[in-house]
């Protein structure tokens, strides 16, 4: 579990197999982001989002790209991003990527894998 974790780009310091305060608070943030009950368990519903969970690494394209609080232009902005700005994309629907530790949604238009 840690190691996943890890891989999806959450920081739980060193994976050492102990399910200590900065692995539940991984498995919180986790779970934050795929709207599972925030928790810090890592009961069946958890394990299965963790076993499907992929991620991917981009870099905005736009001068200013808009982060907002839903998939679609209709939510509201929370945030901008800029240029060359590095992201963690942790699912992707309708054109639209969530970021890490839920800090919102972004047009995959303007947004670069590497």
């Amino acid at each position: 579990m840690q190691t996943k974790l890890v891989e999806l780009g959450y920081n739980l310091g060193s994976i050492d197999g102990d399910f200590g305060s900065k692995t539940e608070a991984a498995v919180r943030a986790f779970q934050k982001d795929m709207d599972l009950e925030k928790d810090g368990i890592c009961g069946p519903m958890t394990w299965a989002a963790l076993n499907s969970a992929k991620y991917a690494k981009g870099k905005v394209t736009a001068s200013l790209l808009n982060v907002r609080i839903g998939p679609s232009t209709g939510y509201k902005v929370s945030s901008q991003l800029k240029n060359g700005a590095n992201v963690i994309i942790v699912s992707e629907q309708n054109g639209w990527g969530r970021l890490i530790n839920a800090a919102g949604y972004v047009s995959l238009d303007y947004i670069k894998k590497i």
